[in-house]
């Protein structure tokens, strides 16, 4: 007489391989906008954080000269990394050689003898929109355009 087993197969139903799939795509349905809001607010952290030390550069030189200068050289301010965004106090830039996209969506860098707008702008989605912020004498910081919603400020 012959030993007959049972072979037993192991394994997942389709049922539930579905269900995994399902759970996967809810998952990624909810982290992925998440994901790209941080990646953007990391992007922005940048140009507010230069833009307030080309404040704080334009300040200094205002306190030695008695007026605000239009050339972001005079100013003996550059950034100690590489920069996404391209940074201006007027006639000059520093920063980024090709930040993309139309430049400064209309903010104008300028400085005279008792005022100064500082721009900063950058393409930082690979679209052709540009993510631009500017800075005043008073520290106003304003997101000129914001290039993830596609903004105008306010």
């Amino acid at each position: 007489m012959r030993n007959c087993s049972l072979i037993y197969k192991s394994g997942f139903t389709l049922i539930e391989l579905m269900i995994v799939v399902a759970i996967i795509g809810i998952l990624a349905a909810i982290a992925i906008p998440n994901f790209i809001t941080y990646t953007t607010k990391a992007k922005q952290a940048e140009v507010k954080t230069l833009l307030k030390a080309l404040h704080t550069s334009e300040l200094s030189y205002f306190s030695e000269k008695g007026f605000f200068t239009d050339d972001v050289y005079d100013l003996e301010w550059e950034p100690k990394t590489s920069c996404r965004y391209r940074y201006s106090v007027g006639t000059t830039y520093i920063g980024s050689p090709d930040p993309g996209g139309n430049p400064m969506n209309n903010a104008t860098a300028d400085a005279g003898t008792d005022n100064f707008t500082a721009v900063g702008w950058a393409n930082i989605d690979d679209d052709s929109a540009v993510d631009t912020w500017q800075v005043t004498q008073i520290y106003s910081l304003t997101n000129v355009y914001d290039d993830v919603t596609k903004e105008n400020a306010p």
